[in-house]
């Protein structure tokens, strides 16, 4: 049976540091193990992983150095107050405001099955008026993205890209329409205050099937 080292007085190294452990200086590859007087352990010395003890709501943070900006990133961070993970969230302490919040592009090789469709647990259905004029009063345009903003979170996975505003489809349609998942603060609100939004583009599709009938009748009525 192996036989622990135990130690009563911790080495310390520099002043943010209680306990460092490292290989041996004629190693091939240099490593350590930093255990600073927060508890927040850090793998591979100033610029490896950062492991992070439980905080007010994240029981686990796991960060790792961003070279560009100088700074630990969090890779993945498991909040088991509310029951959230989060992954590749920002800048180290930032909880997941959804119960499973990505940050970045996901890619599925499966389906993926979300909420309800079933009108058995629906009543007070309407029709959506005016379908076809609120189509129109829509833009659909190719962009460019203004640029990344680290401080308030939003990082986009591209330079250029297609859609509609949100603004506008608020305006026709505003259940499709929400706060934009950079800017969520976990409470229903906007964490940077200015209420950056995004469109559910999912829920749009009743509008345009709508709008689709509203022609149709209108070509038929034409045709006759």
């Amino acid at each position: 049976m192996a036989t622990l080292l135990e130690t009563t007085v911790p080495s310390l190294l520099g002043v943010s540091d209680a306990i460092v452990i490292k290989n041996k200086s004629t190693a091939t590859v240099q490593g350590s193990i930093n255990i600073d007087n927060t508890g927040k352990v850090i793998l591979g010395g100033d610029t490896g992983v950062q492991v992070a003890p439980t905080a007010s709501t994240t029981a686990l943070t796991v960060a790792t150095w961003d070279p560009a900006i100088q700074v630990f990133r969090d890779s993945l961070v498991v909040d088991t107050t509310n029951f959230r993970v989060g992954i590749n969230g920002g800048a180290v302490g930032t909880a997941p405001t959804e119960t499973f919040h990505v940050s970045g592009n996901s890619v599925a090789t499966g389906d993926v099955v979300t909420n309800y469709s079933d009108e058995r647990l629906k009543t007070n259905l309407n029709p959506i008026e005016s379908a076809l004029e609120k189509v129109n009063s829509l833009r659909g345009f190719d962009y460019d993205n203004v640029g990344a903003n680290l401080e308030i979170g939003f990082e986009p996975t591209r330079k250029s890209d297609v859609g509609l505003s949100a603004q506008e489809l608020q305006k026709v349609l505003p259940h499709a329409v929400c706060t934009a998942p950079f800017d969520m603060d976990g409470e229903g609100g906007s964490k940077s205050g200015e209420n950056y939004l995004t469109i559910r583009y999912e829920r749009v599709v009743p509008l345009l099937v709508e709008a689709i009938k509203e022609l149709s009748a209108k070509l038929e009525s034409h045709n006759h």
